[in-house]
């Protein structure tokens, strides 16, 4: 049987160490005055908990505290197979948006394991990653096609697909094709967008 690896992430309380309590009472209520000596003391500074076992060259994350990027970025963790999600308090659940960078850059789909109680919890609370409807930037779709783009923000008028063919984010390009560039964000519209309904959102918007 090969050797299984265990790192502990974080073992912090769900407040961490130190805790913004123990700093606003000036560290007097901190019985064992751990709080004060992680200011000074590293090993006494401790995030959120969370465990990674690694076997097999497969890599297993247990909660996914709220200081999971902290501890990906200090422990270089280079991906993720699975997630085991222990119960749904906030600070076993907090990161879980932080857990997209290893989604990609190919998107693939990352288990998730866990009570029907935590993954319904889980779905509640990060509704916006399962919801059908939800928009998803980083340009078109795959499959479909450009049909319009408003480089300026949605005061400017929009381009066709044709009008986007070598034209540059800059102030003279967009003048010839007679709109402009702006504060607001560009907005991309793919062939499945009903342009009169675009309007009328952005009407009911001013």
């Amino acid at each position: 049987m090969s050797n299984i690896k265990i790192t502990f992430l974080g073992t912090g309380t769900s407040h961490g160490v130190p805790s913004i309590d123990c700093m606003l009472n000036n560290f007097e209520r901190c019985k064992k005055n751990v709080c004060r000596l992680s200011l000074t003391d590293p090993k006494h500074n401790r995030t959120r908990s969370s465990i990674l076992v690694e076997h097999n060259d497969k890599h297993i994350l247990i909660d996914v505290s709220a200081d999971f990027r902290q501890q990906a970025l200090r422990e270089r963790i280079p991906k993720i197979d699975a997630v085991l999600i222990t119960h749904c308090h906030a600070d076993h659940i907090s990161g879980i948006p932080d857990i997209r960078s290893y989604n990609g850059p190919a998107p693939h789909v990352l288990d998730f394991y866990g009570s029907h109680e935590s993954m319904e919890s889980i779905q509640e609370s990060f509704h916006y990653i399962f919801s059908p409807k939800t928009f998803v930037g980083g340009g078109i779709p795959r499959g479909r096609k450009l049909k319009a783009l408003i480089p300026g923000g949605s005061s400017c008028p929009a381009l066709t697909a044709a009008e986007c063919e070598g034209a540059t984010m800059d102030y003279d390009s967009m003048a010839t094709r007679k709109t402009m560039l702006g504060s607001g964000g560009v907005i991309v519209m793919d062939d499945q967008t009903c342009m009169v309904k675009a309007a009328m959102r952005i009407m009911r918007f001013y």
